[in-house]
Formats: structure tokens, sequence, C-alpha cells
């Protein structure tokens, strides 16, 4: 159930709390996610088991000196996200159900994992695709920054 990471975020990952064969009790993720109608599928399920409840401060998207930072869990994203306004746009974009699983950017931008595992981000009429699975979103967010747009 683990991810292949490569060792420059498995660095990033471990100097901000993750451990390897991390896997956390997500349940209150679920009970706030089914409050809110979000489906928890297989691959946001295991991202928050074992990226959940994370803070990770990272190199900044519009200048590597600087950080920035980014929180995986639901709790934020949920308490202002509309699940109309994400099945209505995000959803229809990629024809796949989207979980919110953080928020960064200045907590501008909503993370999402995707039924097929990829890692999306978006905020208002912007959308994008990080990377196609998990492994290759964290390498893009945290250092590659060539975000696909969407919309």
């Amino acid at each position: 159930m683990n991810y292949t990471f490569d060792e420059r975020i498995i660095k990033i990952l471990i100097q901000n709390g993750w451990y390897p064969d991390r896997f956390i009790n997500i349940d209150n993720y679920r009970c706030l996610l089914e409050e809110k109608n979000y489906y928890l599928n297989a691959s946001a399920e295991k991202f928050f088991h074992i990226l959940g409840g994370l803070t990770i401060i990272h190199e900044a998207y519009s200048d590597s000196n600087e950080t920035d930072i980014s929180e995986f869990n639901p709790v934020k994203p949920l308490a202002w996200l509309d699940p109309k306004w994400v099945s209505e746009y995000y959803e229809k974009i990629i024809r796949s159900q989207l979980c919110p699983v953080g928020i960064g950017f200045s907590e501008h931008m909503v993370f999402f994992v995707s039924k097929s595992g990829g890692l999306y981000g978006g905020y208002d009429n912007y959308f994008c695709l990080i990377g196609d699975t998990v492994e290759k979103g964290l390498l893009n967010l945290f250092k590659g920054h060539k975000f696909i747009t969407l919309i």
C-alpha cells in the first residue's frame, strides 16, 4: 500500500514528520467527507493513510529560494469548498470523482486525488493536473512546478 517516492521527496517528507510505512487512522477524515457528501475513493484513502495530517514546508512555486506550505488533510477545504462547484466544474472536466485532500499556495489552492490516483489542484476558475500519480504529483508540487492547466 506504500508509494514509491523519489529520493528528493522522501527527504522533504521525512523533514516534515513522515516516516516509511506510515499508516494513520483516517476515521475522522472519512466522517468529515461523508458529512459534506464527498466520495472517499480508494486512491484518496491511501493518500490519507500515508500522508494525512502532514504539513509540508517545501520549495515555493514562484521562487525556489522561498518556501510554501502544503497541508494534507481535508478539514480546511471542506469548511469552505462547495461540493456542487467541484462536481459541476472540476469533475466534469476529468470525468472522474475527486476527493479534497488538502490545501497549499497560501491556502488558495485545494488539492484533490481522483479515483484513478491523479493529484489535482483547483481554486475558483483555475483547475490543473499536478501529476497523474501521487508520486509524480508530489515531485511536481515540491520541485518541478509544471502544472497542466485544465481550465
